[in-house]
């Protein structure tokens, strides 16, 4: 990385650091997704689990590594433009934890079945009735995660952009059948 900004900033060219983030290793286990039959989330490459970005150490990650990457650079480099996140491999999937599902509760009013398992709760927010109503608040909660990370970025320095590029299957559930 050191090695781009110095490049870039040699030949007067803008640079964009490419991420794929989905979570450390530095997140608790707890901060791991969760698919709709209630098992740990688990991409279909690079990783053996998925961050949920639904938990707040998650943020904290994200944090750590934007400050590693252009916090610590920006006002030296203003060949920086930003960051852009690619998202693939499903590493960032909708999560169907119960705290996931409690959050989205009591942000909404819905009132979740009763006495039931983590698995049973994971089906019912991810299938049926509620399933609809569940994605469209968690893909709000997604972009609330991403404004965070365009605020932090401006922090930084106020030109620096956050871009996003979502190569994942939710694609397909948006009608958006190309890639």
């Amino acid at each position: 990385h050191v090695r781009y900004l110095e490049a870039t900033s040699r030949t007067g060219m803008g640079y964009i650091p490419r991420i794929e983030y989905g979570g450390s290793e530095l997140l608790p286990v707890e901060a791991r997704a969760v698919d709709g039959e209630g098992n740990d989330a688990k991409p279909n490459r690079f990783a053996a689990w998925c961050g949920d970005l639904l938990h707040p150490a998650t943020f904290a990650d994200f944090s750590r590594l934007l400050d590693s990457l252009v916090g610590k650079y920006a006002a030296r480099n203003p060949q920086l433009l930003g960051v852009l996140w690619r998202i693939r491999s499903d590493r960032m999937p909708i999560s169907y934890s119960r705290s996931d599902i409690e959050m989205f509760a009591r942000e909404t009013g819905t009132t979740p079945p009763g006495t039931v398992s983590d698995r049973e709760l994971a089906r019912w927010a991810s299938q049926g009735a509620a399933a609809s109503a569940y994605t469209d608040w968690w893909h709000r909660k997604r972009a609330e995660f991403q404004g965070r990370g365009a605020r932090l970025l401006d922090g930084y320095r106020p030109d620096l952009k956050l871009w996003f590029y979502n190569w994942d299957n939710d694609k397909f559930s948006l009608g958006m059948h190309d890639f």
